[in-house]
């Protein structure tokens, strides 16, 4: 199976895996639940033929925020209020990290309330190993599961189709090369 996008994936028992390909980034100067940018353009820049706006960040869109020792992403959250062009509120509060930091805004996949039915979710890839157990939710279900990757491979749980990976109950789980693939 060949796969064509693909998205880090960051444990989260209440924010779905956003859809793959982030839309904007930037370092926010401020921390906690404010996020700042000089010159975002967060409410849109208007197209060539000044008929709409694009890449217009909206309530429910998933921000990563990458750890400052690392440049990865280490911190979901989302995008609570767009205040203005260049501050957005964000819940939960960026904890652990603190200013300036790097982030990624995604589109939400299921809204601002994270929709638990409807949405097409991904296949999984990762360092699975011997313990690990995965929580989850898979698209089309609002139960989550408790799954055991194949012990003998990385690429366990490429044909489920998963919308959520849960930090409460999941096991032995590096969230380091844990990738959505679809």
């Amino acid at each position: 199976m060949a796969f064509t996008k693909a998205i880090p994936v960051l444990k989260s028992d209440t924010i779905n895996i956003p859809q793959p390909g982030s839309y904007q980034s930037g370092a926010s100067s401020t921390g906690g639940s404010v996020l700042t940018t000089i010159g975002a353009k967060f409410k849109g820049v208007f197209n060539s033929a000044a008929t709409s706006y694009g890449d217009k960040v909206t309530i429910g869109d998933v921000v990563y925020i990458d750890s400052n020792s690392t440049d990865r992403p280490s911190f979901i959250t989302q995008v609570s209020a767009v205040v203005s062009d260049e501050e957005l509120s964000i819940d939960p509060p960026v904890n652990g990290i603190g200013a300036p930091y790097n982030y990624k805004i995604y589109r939400s996949n299921g809204g601002s309330s994270n929709l638990l039915q409807g949405n097409t979710g991904y296949g999984l890839v990762g360092p699975f190993d011997t313990n690990t157990i995965v929580h989850c939710v898979l698209a089309g279900q609002t139960e989550s599961v408790f799954i055991k990757p194949n012990d003998t491979s990385d690429l366990g749980l490429e044909n489920l189709k998963i919308q959520r990976v849960l930090s409460t109950g999941t096991i032995s789980l590096d969230e380091y090369g844990l990738v959505a693939v679809e």
